[in-house]
């Protein structure tokens, strides 16, 4: 509890200039509707992939690299292992996907897990089904979140420039 206050307190303390250069990352309504569409949609692929616990990190180097809005990469990025539960399923899917890609049947249960060795001999099952759905899954996704965002984009700026 104690944290949360502190932070409300540093985030009032923040002037209003550093807040206006946060923000100017993020200001779809000024950016080019392509490169934000990209931006976001790199998100999506990046957070399909079962890199847990370094999308952001990948995420940020690719953006300066590719010059892209770091901050749609990053919302794109939580859309689908945003939450705990939203990676289970994400996940699951992605393996289901790339043992259907590799033409493999899994028959791997909890109860295979008594030993940690026994946990490195599995895991090389479901990581190469895991990394083959994802990448397919995380295509697929990508490409379907550029055009729903670049025409979300397109027609919230034809409202703004009319209004």
């Amino acid at each position: 509890m104690k944290f949360w206050i502190k932070f409300k307190q540093k985030l009032k303390e923040i002037s209003q200039v550093e807040k206006n250069k946060i923000l100017k990352d993020v200001h779809w309504e000024k950016e080019n509707p392509q490169v934000f569409s990209q931006s976001f949609a790199f998100g999506v692929f990046i957070g399909s992939t079962p890199l847990i616990g370094f999308h952001t990190i990948v995420g940020y180097i690719w953006a300066r690299m590719l010059k892209k809005n770091f901050l749609a990469v990053f919302a794109g990025s939580c859309i689908p292992t945003g939450t705990p539960l939203q990676m289970i399923f994400t996940y699951f899917l992605e393996y289901k996907v790339g043992l259907y890609l590799l033409g493999y049947h899994s028959y791997l249960h909890l109860k295979d897990f008594k030993k940690i060795t026994d946990f490195y001999i599995l895991s090389k099952e479901i990581i190469k089904p895991l990394w083959y759905g994802s990448v397919f899954i995380a295509i697929i996704a990508g490409v379907i979140t550029y055009f729903i965002v670049l025409l979300i984009i397109r027609s919230k700026q034809k409202k703004l420039n009319k209004g």
